[in-house]
């Protein structure tokens, strides 16, 4: 491990272990769920309910980001297409799926995700999870969410 290799080289005192550990630190964490039921019917990129954190993230941070949720769609091989926004701008290309079971419950499928941001926007920064219909008509439902935003130090 590279990181701690000054560590190892030498007589280290409690302060350089210290240092060590504090540069692996998380500051904050942002943890968001819910389990209410929310729907959409767009076919533009929408917010999801209870899927945001905002965060505030140092220059050189990086930042992980993982989530999931249950959903479901009113209709049968109707494709959901879900992307992370950083201030309200796309950051990753998005995963798209196809529910080939209709349901209005919440539950049919499951989609999760973790993501490793190198290099985050910074300062005070709000990521959150958005949906669209990508194919068909109707409803998409979600249940059970949770948002997990971690900026960390990586030296």
């Amino acid at each position: 491990m590279a990181y701690a290799d000054g560590i190892r080289s030498g007589n280290p005192t409690m302060d350089d272990v210290g240092d060590l550990i504090e540069g692996l630190l998380v500051d904050q964490a942002a943890l968001d769920t819910a389990s209410a039921i929310t729907s959409s019917t767009s076919s533009t990129y929408v917010a999801i309910s209870d899927m945001d954190s905002t965060v505030t993230v140092a220059s050189g941070d990086y930042v992980f980001i993982t989530y999931g949720l249950s959903y479901s769609y009113d209709g049968t091989s109707v494709r959901t297409g879900f992307t992370l926004y950083e201030d309200g701008s796309a950051v990753d290309t998005g995963v798209t799926l196809t529910s080939w079971a209709a349901s209005t419950n919440g539950y049919t499928d499951v989609v999760s995700s973790a993501l490793l941001l190198t290099s985050p926007a910074t300062g005070s920064v709000t990521y959150d999870l958005r949906w669209r219909i990508v194919s068909g008509s109707g409803t998409m439902y979600a249940t059970h969410r949770n948002f997990v935003v971690i900026p960390f130090r990586a030296s």
